[in-house]
C-alpha cells in the first residue's frame, strides 16, 4: 500500500491472501522443535537461522542455493507433511513472503519472523508474534529462546495470532472483501448479495 501510495496510486483498498484456518490439532514435540520452511535463498534469510542454530532442535523443509547452510533441510515436504510440522512446531520461524507465517498463525503457532515487507502487516510485536530486525542472527536466537523458555507466551501469542489472522486472511472475509471491490469499482451494488463461490480446493 505505501509503495501504491508513493507511486500516487488513489483509492487502494488491501486484500490479504486467504488462508484456510483449520481447528488446532496435534500436541508440540518433545524437545521443542523450531521449524521453518522456505525456498533457502539470501532474500528469504534463512542464513540468519543458520548462523544462530547451535543447539536448537531446528526443523528446516524447503531447497535453494543455501541449502549448504542446512545440509540436513528435509528439502521439499508434501502438503500432509508440512501440516504435521506446522502441528509438531513450538515457534516458527519466518523471514520471507507473508503465506507460511499466516498459516502458522492461523494454526495457532507462535511466530518469530523479520519486521520487513509483508511481515510488518501480519504480526504485531507481542501481541501475535515477535518481530526481529532481519540480517541480526543475535536478535533471531534471542526471541527463539524467549518462546522456548515460556511455553505460556508461546500460547498466549498463538491464541491471538490464530484470532488476529481468522478476522483478516480467512476465506470468507477475503472473498467478501474481493467482491465488495468489485461492486464498488463497477457501481453494481447487487453484486454484493450476489452468492459468494465456494473456493476451489487446491490440486493433490
Amino acid at each position: 500500500v505505501e509503495s501504491a501510495e508513493r507511486a500516487r496510486v488513489r483509492n487502494i483498498r488491501f486484500i490479504p491472501i486467504g488462508i484456510d484456518v483449520p481447528e488446532p490439532a496435534g500436541l508440540e514435540a518433545d524437545p521443542a522443535e523450531v521449524f521453518y520452511t522456505g525456498r533457502l535463498s539470501p532474500e528469504k534469510g534463512i542464513q540468519d537461522l543458520a548462523a544462530c542454530r547451535e543447539g536448537l532442535n531446528l526443523v528446516v523443509s524447503g531447497d535453494g542455493p543455501l541449502r549448504h547452510l542446512v545440509p540436513d533441510a528435509l528439502g521439499f515436504i508434501s502438503r500432509d507433511e508440512l501440516e504435521q510440522r506446522y502441528a509438531r512446531a513450538a515457534v516458527v520461524v519466518v523471514e520471507g513472503f507473508g503465506v507460511v507465517c499466516a498459516e502458522a498463525m492461523a494454526r495457532g503457532k507462535a511466530v518469530v519472523a523479520a519486521a520487513a515487507g509483508g511481515l510488518l502487516g501480519l504480526v504485531r510485536h507481542e501481541q501475535t508474534g515477535l518481530l526481529v530486525q532481519p540480517g541480526n542472527p543475535a536478535e533471531l536466537r534471542a526471541a527463539i529462546d524467549r518462546l522456548l523458555a515460556d511455553p505460556a507466551l508461546r500460547r498466549r501469542l498463538g491464541r491471538a495470532a490464530r484470532a488476529w489472522i481468522s478476522e483478516l486472511c480467512s476465506w470468507e472475509r477475503v472473498l467478501d472483501s474481493t467482491v465488495q471491490t468489485y461492486a464498488d469499482a463497477t457501481d453494481r451494488p447487487d453484486l454484493v448479495t450476489a452468492p459468494t463461490p465456494e473456493p476451489v480446493p487446491a490440486a493433490a
